[in-house]
């Protein structure tokens, strides 16, 4: 009886500290928006599919955010989850629920700004940071066209050029 009680502990510390993980990205995302000279607000709670509302010139914009740390050994690049736990299965992201994904690699501090329709109703994506290794390598070509989205922050309504600076400053 006491083992059962200890695992469920665990279980909820491990759910506690991925919590706490996307309350800091949140965080970082924040501070990056307001850098970008955006307009953004938090909705009240955790029961919306989006994390902030970006007013882009006049147009309101649902951006969900998204980290990964995780590079499946083997592979070449970041691994993403595009998909709600709305059912045991999980459902990948509609156009009714957000507008844009915004994909954090942590140990690359790097943003990508993707909008809802690149993904193309996937639930997982891989995000490369540099060139594919193999062109001719279908899933490492796949991961590595999200690159027009690198810090694509003019995607939210900044200036085209700030995003890139700002991203360009922060990863030498």
């Amino acid at each position: 009886m006491t083992m059962k009680r200890k695992v469920a502990s665990v279980r909820c510390s491990a759910k506690a500290d991925k919590k706490r993980s996307g309350e800091r990205v949140e965080a970082i995302f924040l501070e990056r928006a307001v850098s970008q000279g955006l307009a953004i607000a938090k909705p009240w709670g955790d029961s919306e599919r989006y994390d902030f509302i970006i007013d882009a010139g006049g147009k309101l914009c649902r951006v969900q955010v998204k980290s990964s740390s995780y590079k499946p050994i083997g592979r070449y690049g970041y691994h993403f989850k595009a998909y709600t736990r709305s059912s045991k299965r999980g459902n990948a992201y509609t156009a009714d629920q957000i507008d844009v994904l915004a994909a954090y690699i942590v140990p690359e501090n790097v943003w990508f700004i993707i909008p809802l329709e690149a993904l193309n109703h996937a639930m997982a994506f891989m995000v490369h940071t540099y060139p594919p290794r193999n062109p001719n390598n279908r899933s490492q070509h796949r991961a590595h066209d999200f690159e027009p989205y690198r810090e694509a922050w003019w995607i939210l309504g900044a200036e085209k050029s700030a995003g890139a600076k700002a991203g360009a400053a922060r990863n030498p």
